[in-house]
């Protein structure tokens, strides 16, 4: 998961569910629909920026319309944010086939030169 999405997500969801459960008791009220609707749109806001944490099109936020079952649906959700501790990792030119090591932390969407070719290309998820 991307932390610079993680305070909005939180944020977006627990606001939208708060809303959503002060919107039931007021249910009775005009005051009340609206405040789900809000809560609505905030949990929708919130699963958008969880999708994008884990890799995905924000699009995927719009399981929320779904409420819970739709923030369910998207933490099972594989993550496709695959980093590795900054280390040395070894892994082979898809071009070259040439070996080489890297030091430090690789991230799906990376671009990586290769020292033997020259050859950039793009670090895809479970590719390392």
């Amino acid at each position: 998961m991307l932390a610079k999405y993680k305070a909005p997500t939180n944020g977006f969801i627990a606001a939208g569910f708060l809303f959503q459960i002060v919107g039931i008791f007021l249910s009775e009220t005009p005051l009340g629909g609206v405040i789900r609707v809000a809560g609505g749109v905030l949990v929708i806001v919130g699963c958008c920026f969880y999708a994008k944490s884990k890799g995905y099109s924000a699009a995927w936020g719009l399981l929320g319309i779904l409420s819970i079952i739709g923030l369910l649906i998207l933490i099972c959700l594989k993550d496709r944010t695959v980093t590795c501790a900054p280390s040395n990792v070894e892994f082979r030119c898809p071009s070259c086939s040439g070996g080489m090591v890297y030091s430090g932390v690789l991230r799906a969407g990376q671009k990586v030169q290769c020292p033997h070719c020259g050859q950039t290309f793009v670090i895809r998820a479970n590719s390392y």
